[in-house]
């Protein structure tokens, strides 16, 4: 009943290291995303978690390949960006500092931050919500061109519609339990 939050929440104590990559199961990483990734956090403490460039696995028809020309779009909006700072992290694949995940559920525990645990179980998009919680304790999150990953994009209008309600719908939910903050305004002025 607590889908992947609650998953993700119960394997976390048995992480023993200092960085985790988290990635759903219909997802692949490109050859560089790890290097990358690692290149990315030895350099820069200030970085929480690197999160992927995402990019449709398959475009079989034409619903995907619009899909795919999305999330290209997507990518070169970050890849411009200076550091390549993202919006949020994908939860088809990122890679997240232990040290900040316990910070995250220390801040939760002491009220810092709405919900409980590592990820949040209240929200809908759990990687959209744990982007704001370690964006709000002062981390960057950043999404550098070269961390490809691969994922199965949506083939039906209902399977893409379905998808799209519960991103926005968990977004939106995600910024009211935030509020109105340095970290949600500029996502507040876009909806």
């Amino acid at each position: 009943s607590d889908k992947k939050a609650g998953a993700l929440n119960q394997a976390m104590p048995l992480v023993d290291s200092d960085l985790v990559l988290v990635m759903d199961a219909d997802t692949e990483i490109g050859p560089l995303y790890v290097d990358t990734a690692l290149d990315r956090l030895s350099k820069d403490a200030t970085i929480g978690a690197v999160g992927g460039s995402f990019y449709a696995r398959e475009e079989t028809n034409t619903l995907q390949v619009i899909q795919g020309n999305e999330y290209a779009r997507y990518v070169r909006e970050i890849s411009r960006r200076k550091n390549a700072r993202a919006n949020v992290l994908t939860g088809a694949g990122s890679i997240f500092r232990v040290s900040v995940l316990r910070e995250v559920k220390k801040a939760r525990e002491s009220g810092r931050l709405p919900g409980t645990g590592v990820y949040s179980q209240n929200a809908l998009t759990e990687d959209n919500e744990l982007s704001l919680a370690i964006m709000t304790l002062g981390y960057k999150i950043v999404s550098p061109k070269a961390c490809e990953i691969y994922t199965d994009a949506p083939s039906t209008m209902g399977e893409l519609f379905k998808q799209r309600v519960r991103w926005r719908r968990g977004a939106m939910e995600d910024l009211k339990m935030y509020g109105f903050t340095k970290i949600t305004a500029p996502y507040i002025m876009k909806m």
